[in-house]
């Protein structure tokens, strides 16, 4: 199959080029950096610059028997369907959970409502609404939209999943701070939703997939990957208040639990992944994933500078400020 990957230098584009290099297919990645997997052909274009960049690429020309699209900007999404929809097999547009309107129902699937659209690349859902608009006008039933929910895995530069690696390496036999209100949590690994983009593409799938794994409890999770990190010490429980009053944060960020989610936003962690399944794609355990990325934490540095998560010295504080307060309580 002769596939083209808009992106594919960084975390799931090239998770996406490297699966479909793996299942022998002749692959191009369109992108602006250079770090494409090897065997695969780099076409340098600065999608800023709109269909005319992408247009005068020669070796853009001729058809594809998949397109596999990752952008969170709408204009980057027009000038792909003008210039290669008429010349696609088929189209894979990864979108995500957030284009949904009611965060707060769990079990919820792809007929939910969503957003309404909106062309700024900064308003996350509501761009991704818009872009499955326009391919989606391009395309008609040559499409298929996935939606992942949390992506996780090795290599994972949001540092949401990674961050309590991390942590629970570098405490050791030392506490571990989680939320006292547990959440519902499902986490999918970029190596399945990649798997599952090839194979779902290649047999020609089409429609709307929420690409989320099983439905957990972030305290589930974290038991995982303590088991994974070897962490032998205790685990202290932190009320919502007592982590707002010590500005730790939720979801994700600087000075968050990661993962952890608001009570508003339930339903992000424990959407319905059944139709997924029904297309016959494999997930593994989230032990598995758990171990994987404890290696590769390590392998990165456990105390490095991270996108989101609590330090393990900013954790540390906040544990001795929750025992200080238990004293004088």
């Amino acid at each position: 199959m002769r596939i083209l990957v808009l992106g594919g230098t960084a975390w799931l584009g090239r998770a996406i080029a490297t699966a479909h290099l793996a299942a022998g297919h002749d692959v191009t990645c369109v992108a602006r950096g250079s770090d494409v997997p090897h065997g695969a052909a780099l076409v340098r274009v600065d999608r800023d610059e709109g269909a005319t960049a992408l247009a005068r690429e020669a070796a853009l020309e001729g058809s594809w028997d998949e397109v596999v699209d990752v952008t969170s900007v709408p204009s980057h999404a027009t000038a792909a369907a003008t210039v290669l929809a008429p010349r696609a097999r088929h189209w894979t547009l990864v979108s995500t959970i957030s284009v949904y309107r009611d965060a707060d129902r769990p079990g919820a699937d792809e007929s939910a409502r969503i957003l309404e659209p909106s062309e700024d690349p900064h308003d996350y859902g509501r761009a991704k609404v818009r872009i499955e608009e326009i391919v989606r006008a391009a395309l008609g039933d040559r499409l298929l939209v996935v939606r992942p929910g949390l992506i996780v895995g090795p290599g994972d530069p949001t540092d949401r999943y990674g961050s309590w690696a991390a942590r629970a390496a570098l405490a050791g036999d030392a506490p571990l701070l989680v939320p006292a209100r547990d959440v519902a949590a499902q986490v999918i690994d970029v190596r399945d939703l990649a798997a599952a983009i090839v194979e779902l593409g290649a047999r020609g799938v089409v429609g709307v997939r929420d690409a989320v794994g099983p439905v957990s409890t972030l305290r589930s999770l974290v038991d995982e990957i303590r088991a994974a990190a070897g962490h032998a010490g205790a685990v202290v429980e932190a009320t919502d208040a007592e982590l707002e009053r010590l500005d730790v944060q939720p979801w994700g960020g600087p000075r968050s639990l990661a993962l952890w989610l608001p009570p508003a936003a339930a339903g992000l962690g424990a959407r319905s992944n059944a139709a997924l399944l029904a297309d016959g794609v494999r997930l593994r355990s989230t032990a598995e994933t758990a171990r994987d990325v404890v290696v590769d934490e390590r392998a990165r540095g456990l105390d490095r500078a991270r996108a989101s998560g609590l330090t393990r010295a900013d954790e540390v504080a906040v544990l001795a400020a929750l025992a200080h307060d238990a004293v004088d309580g």
